[in-house]
């Protein structure tokens, strides 16, 4: 089947083929004042990217005017374009290290 980000590992990064959609934690990343975003877009169309860069610098620009309306329209348009898969944002994740191994980078 379709691989899901997250099933690959690349280093500290993880990737497989589905886009994660982050715009609906970006709002509440930006009420807790987000410094920065990146966005990876290496798996994803120009046209698609463009859009996706348009939508978040409207959502990083009005971040104090943006009405519930506006963020639930712009979610909408995210899902149309990327897909809604959202990876890890709604999961909780516990890691544990057998005893006598380490993590090395």
């Amino acid at each position: 089947g379709k691989k899901r980000r997250g099933e690959e590992r690349r280093g500290e990064e993880r990737r497989g083929e589905e886009p994660v959609n982050g715009t609906k934690p970006l709002f509440d990343l930006i009420e807790n004042n987000m410094d920065y975003l990146v966005l990876d877009m290496q798996e994803i169309k120009k046209e698609i990217g463009e859009k996706v860069v348009e939508t978040y610098l409207y959502i990083l620009n009005q971040k104090d005017n943006i009405e519930e309306k506006e963020k639930e329209e712009c979610i909408r348009k995210m899902n149309e374009l990327v897909g809604d898969y959202t990876n890890f944002f709604y999961k909780k994740t516990i890691y544990r290290v057998k005893k006598g191994e380490s993590y090395e980078k």
